[in-house]
């Protein structure tokens, strides 16, 4: 569906970054405000598979419909259909998974406290800063270098097949009217060789 390894491994980026700023916000509010002594070691990755599987999901929907506005507009107006057209959708599913989760914060399991609050914030984050500003400016990026590497090519190309015309026009114009120069005959016509 991207199409693109670099745009992949960029939102996977951008979700691990999710994933770890959510266990931060968790490590805080569980030791200060909550009062325990510290992260459950389970949580960070029990919150990654949670975070991971929604953020890719809601990348997935929301450059779905980036690439179907690109092939009637140019990337920016694009990127501001897609997000004008998915944004409700993907809040709206974000919020309701997030207070979902939140709901574990409420029982009186330390563990399932920390995980309620750790996925919730990080779909939270997801939802509200990943995909409304870090993702429509990654896709942009990489959008543009991958037209200034297409432009560099043709650039190159168009400057290879001078390189040859003129070339060509040398080899051409160095021979007798046009006429290649036969070194064997000249080296056996020289008498020093004999």
């Amino acid at each position: 569906m991207l199409r693109s390894g670099r745009l992949a491994a960029a939102l996977l980026g951008a979700v691990l970054l999710t994933a770890v700023s959510a266990a931060g916000v968790t490590v805080a509010l569980s030791r200060y405000v909550l009062g325990f002594a510290g992260l459950d070691a389970r949580i960070p990755l029990f919150a990654l598979v949670f975070i991971l599987a929604v953020g890719v999901d809601y990348s997935i929907f929301v450059l779905r419909r980036y690439r179907e506005e690109r092939v009637t507009h140019d990337p920016v107006t694009a990127m501001r259909r897609a997000t004008n057209a998915t944004g409700g959708v993907v809040t709206s599913a974000g919020v309701v998974l997030a207070a979902t989760f939140l709901v574990l914060a409420a029982l009186p399991l330390v563990a399932l406290t920390q995980l309620g609050i750790a996925v919730a914030t990080g779909i939270l984050l997801d939802t509200f800063v990943v995909r409304t500003v870090l993702m429509p400016a990654l896709v942009m990026l990489l959008d543009r270098d991958r037209k200034d590497r297409d432009q560099k090519g043709r650039d190159r190309s168009g400057r290879d097949q001078t390189t040859r015309r003129s070339t060509n026009a040398a080899t051409t114009s160095s021979g007798s009217a046009g006429a290649p120069i036969d070194v064997v005959s000249m080296s056996s016509s020289n008498p020093s060789s004999a």
